[in-house]
């Protein structure tokens, strides 16, 4: 059995905020934190993250298991989870919904 291990897929800094307009300069270290865990569950539950490591899974031609979890599910993503264009207002709301339940510290 192979070894077991995680990989880190993305990080974000204070420059990533900035670049989008906020003020960053008073974050603490835990606050950062905070804001990236609630980035990677919004990720995960969007339904991006599956979608987006199936394309890169293709895109390097990975071999493909007789049959995987993502079989049954809709669109490969586990759960089912998918998201159309016309719910990216709603996505926002979660989002924004998220961030407001982030203690101020």
């Amino acid at each position: 059995m192979k070894r077991q291990k995680y990989f880190c897929v993305i990080s974000i800094h204070r420059a990533d905020l900035e670049e989008l307009g906020y003020d960053s300069s008073g974050l603490s270290d835990a606050r950062m934190h905070e804001i990236a865990d609630a980035m990677g569950e919004l990720h995960l539950e969007s339904g991006a993250f599956w979608r987006q490591l199936r394309a890169v899974a293709e895109h390097f031609r990975l071999p493909r298991l007789r049959k995987s979890r993502a079989d049954s599910a809709s669109e490969g993503i586990p759960g089912g989870k998918v998201v159309h264009l016309r719910n990216l207002d709603a996505e926002r709301q979660v989002v924004l919904k998220r961030l407001g339940e982030i203690k101020v510290g």
